[in-house]
């Protein structure tokens, strides 16, 4: 395991988050795994031990209201600090990202980062839901 790796496994422990990071099947040099902070399930992944990506799937876009939807997420971005909505080009689902480089990651920024993808979409993320319901599947 790298050394990156290992720190972002002792930052969750720290954190009290029984996971740790292991190779993602069908994903070559990713380390990947999923926690539960405050509700919110978060992908863990470190890409080429280099790039730490957090994710929270959101869903799927709305059947119909495209435009505005789209619309929304863009102008929700352009407040957002720190994280984005982004939408999935394999899937077309819905996230919300931030990532940084590996690289001098310490315990506190890892947090942080934690606790700010959390607070996004309890925010900002819930408050698009309800204007625009996100979809368990993909619409037909």
């Amino acid at each position: 395991m790298s050394q990156h790796a290992t720190a972002i496994n002792q930052y969750l422990s720290s954190m009290g988050i029984p996971a740790t990071l292991a190779p993602a099947p069908g994903a070559a040099g990713v380390m990947a795994t999923v926690i539960n902070h405050l509700g919110v399930n978060i992908g863990v992944f470190l890409i080429g031990d280099a790039i730490l990506l957090l994710e929270a799937g959101l869903g799927y876009p709305p059947a119909g209201n495209l435009l505005p939807f789209y619309r929304r997420l863009l102008v929700e971005n352009s407040d957002l600090i720190g994280v984005a909505f982004c939408v999935k080009d394999q899937d077309n689902s819905v996230a919300m990202r931030t990532s940084r480089q590996a690289a001098g990651l310490d315990a506190e920024e890892f947090k942080s980062m934690i606790e700010g993808m959390a607070a996004a979409v309890h925010r900002t993320a819930v408050q698009v839901a309800q204007e625009f319901p996100f979809q368990q599947r993909p619409a037909a």
